[in-house]
């Protein structure tokens, strides 16, 4: 985010256990990055409007209208695969999905996953519509580090010089 300068982003998740606890660490890890910038004067001034996070059940359509109505356009979304479809189908509707807007998801979900978007969402949104979305979205896969910091990755780099 820093390197990007990007301050501004929201994050919606789905209200399951593991969702929450990897918003609630990016929210402790957002606030220190703009702490330690702020203390530096590298970067602007951090307010609560900079940044919304948000939850939902089944419908997530109040959150993604708080998300518009903030102007934010950096969205991370944490939430299973079916869910995703609902959430960029509602996010189609709201306008959220433009080239404008960055949507930040999972990169571990299965190939082709969006394909199910028409049963997912009763055909409220097809699967062109996903994949014109999927166009300005990143796919985020985190890894751990090995125990040994100087072994040897496939690149054939060790993990403390990348």
């Amino acid at each position: 985010m820093e390197l990007f300068n990007w301050t501004r982003v929201a994050t919606i998740h789905q209200t399951e256990e593991i969702f929450s606890m990897t918003n609630d660490n990016f929210r402790v890890m957002y606030n220190a990055l703009f702490t330690d910038s702020m203390s530096n004067n590298t970067a602007s001034k951090r307010d609560e409007t900079n940044f919304i996070a948000s939850s939902f059940t089944d419908d997530p359509s109040i959150p993604l209208q708080q998300i518009y109505d903030a102007d934010i356009r950096i969205i991370h979304a944490w939430m299973y695969e079916n869910k995703a479809t609902v959430v960029l189908c509602e996010a189609i509707e709201k306008g959220l999905t433009t080239r404008n807007y960055l949507w930040i998801i999972p990169g571990w979900y299965t190939q082709g996953w969006w394909k199910t978007v028409e049963k997912d969402t009763n055909g409220k949104c097809t699967i062109k519509q996903i994949e014109e979305v999927l166009l300005y979205s990143l796919g985020v896969a985190y890894y751990s580090y090995p125990e040994d910091p100087n072994a040897h990755g496939i690149s054939g780099h060790v993990c403390n010089v990348l």
